[in-house]
């Protein structure tokens, strides 16, 4: 037996975009950063609150930032080590996930997929529309699959699949900012 859960209450599509519209120096600070630095920061919940850009060499650039919500204090890192650390931020491990159920609240399916991932997602164009859950012999549920759309098809795999997928697409980016560190991509 197999139940599905609906993912569009979760679903974070456009999440980046619309914070792009509203802030006043997006682009700017993309330019620097790059976009998905940028993103990456405000999933890791990273405030950034200064940026010393050096022309000359822009990898040497000075990032300024608060972590976390109860971190008051400003913290200074060259361009290069605060990438690493939002990438390292991102991939740590996840907390504990709810058991699937039918009946889950809003919440706990967003804990279940991870809010991480709910965020990520978006940004490399995976749309997520459903889990799909299916009961074992022994009447326990299995590990579930998720529904997602990418480039116009529907896909299915588990869960830890995609999850695993957008945390390698965190790795890929910073092995491109170290390639090419003045390389940024700024679409909004």
């Amino acid at each position: 037996m197999a139940y599905e859960i609906d993912l569009s209450d979760v679903r974070s599509d456009g999440w980046f975009e619309a914070v792009g519209a509203q802030m006043e120096s997006f682009r700017a600070i993309c330019d620097i950063v790059g976009e998905r630095f940028l993103a990456f920061s405000m999933i890791a919940g990273v405030r950034l609150t200064g940026i010393t850009v050096d022309s000359v060499n822009p990898a040497d650039s000075l990032v300024e930032f608060m972590a976390g919500e109860e971190d008051t204090k400003t913290q200074q890192l060259g361009l290069g080590d605060f990438r690493r650390r939002l990438v390292e931020a991102l991939l740590a491990a996840d907390p504990l996930q709810p058991d699937p159920s039918p009946e889950m609240s809003r919440d706990d399916v967003a804990k279940l997929v991870g809010g991480r991932y709910l965020l990520l997602a978006p940004l490399y164009g995976v749309r997520l529309l459903r889990l799909v859950v299916e009961s074992g012999a022994a009447g326990a549920d299995a590990e579930p699959d998720v529904v997602c759309e990418e480039d116009g098809d529907e896909s299915r795999l588990p869960l830890a699949d995609l999850q695993e997928r957008l945390r390698q697409a965190v790795r890929r980016e910073l092995v491109r900012a170290t390639e090419d560190p003045s390389r940024s991509t700024c679409r909004a």
